[in-house]
């Protein structure tokens, strides 16, 4: 049975990436966000030197569900333009599956 979860819910669905990392992937309108946090441990990286990467603001704070906290989350365009432009072993094994 399919259930349509809303999508004013910021309920993330977990992608096994690689053996280790995973990626939460949040739906909404405007279409599909990833969690930045995440997104740089996938790439070996520092959330900090992702961002000045990006044209500014860079991201969205999102409370997702089961979080206290609102976390980072970066648009697939923003995901795309970080993939291109980090030059290291990480970001190319994430660009091969992006």
């Amino acid at each position: 049975m399919n259930h349509h979860i809303p999508l004013d819910v910021n309920a993330p669905l977990r992608l096994d990436y690689a053996k280790g990392f995973p990626l939460r992937v949040i739906r909404r309108e405007e279409g599909f966000w990833f969690v930045a946090a995440e997104i740089a441990a996938a790439m070996k990286q520092e959330v900090e030197a992702l961002l000045p990467m990006l044209e500014q603001p860079a991201g969205r704070l999102l409370l997702l569900a089961g979080e206290d906290e609102p976390v980072l989350c970066l648009s697939e365009g923003e995901l795309d333009e970080v993939v291109r432009r980090v030059k290291k072993p990480g970001a190319r094994r994430l660009r091969r599956w992006w």
